[in-house]
């Protein structure tokens, strides 16, 4: 039988951090093109998000919902993503169910903020 095991050697051993280089962001000359993924539709008129959303579009979201709550993180992030004219389109269309909209709803925020919990993961 092994001896009993003293507090101290539970303790995590200490290690050096690796030494981390500075992260250098520059501002890009041209704006990347991106592609655009078709989320909804009223009476025909088809509207779409961001194939790739950039980070800073997902860190202002999470700053909404810390200082003003979900919910206006939410909004925010729908006019975001669909533009004036769609997110307007959305909020004045008298048909929408719950269902349809908690759909677009998650699908919206899943692609927003799903590639940046990828990122935090790595």
């Amino acid at each position: 039988m092994a001896p009993p095991r003293k507090p101290q050697d539970r303790l995590a051993k200490a290690v050096a951090p690796e030494p981390l280089g500075i992260v250098q962001l520059v501002t890009p000359e041209e704006p990347e093109e991106v592609g655009r993924l078709d989320v909804f539709s009223i009476d025909g008129v088809t509207y779409s998000m961001p194939e790739i959303v950039d980070a800073s579009v997902s860190l202002r979201c999470l700053d909404m919902v810390r200082r003003h709550g979900q919910e206006a993180a939410l909004s925010w992030l729908l006019e975001e993503m669909f533009g004036t004219k769609g997110y307007q389109a959305l909020i004045n269309f008298r048909g929408l169910t719950k269902d349809q909209f908690g759909g677009i709803a998650e699908l919206v925020r899943a692609h927003a903020m799903g590639e940046l919990e990828d990122e935090l993961r790595k």
